[in-house]
């Protein structure tokens, strides 16, 4: 069943709070936004139970957007659409045996997209095994249907948005101390046109007398 919707759910949880040592300062608008979500499979069932299993909770204080996605070239099309999703649930057999490895190539490859957490979620694990998956593919996490119970499932996506939130941190200090030496340049390079423009009026002065 090929249905397209968008819910907001709501994941808690009382340890979530991450302590960084990171002064940066983040944009508070940033911090009140959704996490994005994604689920991929062709189950409608899958998506209905996921929704529910997550509907009472929340994460660092933000909601949960979960967008749904059937195909693997419907999950291509709204992964280009919203390229802030921290985490994406994917099944790999859905249209073809293959379909969802095809998503994660996109995503690493084309997109050159790190941040995004791929939990690879599949009720088909002869078709592609846990170990083959983690060593030739970039997913960050690995679940069987049948073991991906209720907590596992929270306790994976409290993992993955973690892991997301602190890899922005970094991206934000590292674009913090890029600013940073950019302004410390364009000063020093001030500095200099000033220290030019004085030596050439003392130079003209010094002509002037003499």
């Amino acid at each position: 069943m090929n249905e397209n919707n968008e819910d907001i759910m709501i994941i808690e949880d009382e340890d979530s709070q991450i302590k960084s040592s990171s002064k940066v300062e983040i944009n508070h608008q940033e911090l009140r936004k959704p996490w994005q979500i994604l689920i991929v499979d062709d189950d409608y069932a899958i998506h209905q139970a996921t929704k529910l299993i997550l509907k009472h909770f929340s994460f660092e204080n933000r909601p949960l957007v979960c967008l749904s996605a059937y195909s693997a070239e419907e999950s291509i099309s709204l992964i280009k659409k919203n390229p802030d999703l921290a985490v994406i649930l994917l099944d790999v057999v859905m249209e073809t045996n293959d379909a969802g490895l095809k998503v994660i190539k996109y995503i690493r490859e084309t997109l050159k997209n790190q941040f995004v957490r791929i939990i690879v979620r599949t009720g088909h694990p002869g078709e592609a095994p846990e170990d083959w998956l983690m060593s030739d593919y970039e997913i960050n996490d690995y679940k069987t249907k049948v073991e991906l119970t209720q907590n596992k499932l929270m306790t994976s996506l409290i993992g993955a948005l973690r892991s997301y939130n602190q890899l922005k941190l970094e991206l934000n200090n590292l674009e913090k101390i890029e600013q940073d030496l950019q302004n410390t340049k364009d000063l020093l390079e001030k500095i200099e046109e000033e220290n030019k423009r004085e030596e050439l009026r003392l130079s003209n002065l010094f002509t002037e007398e003499y």
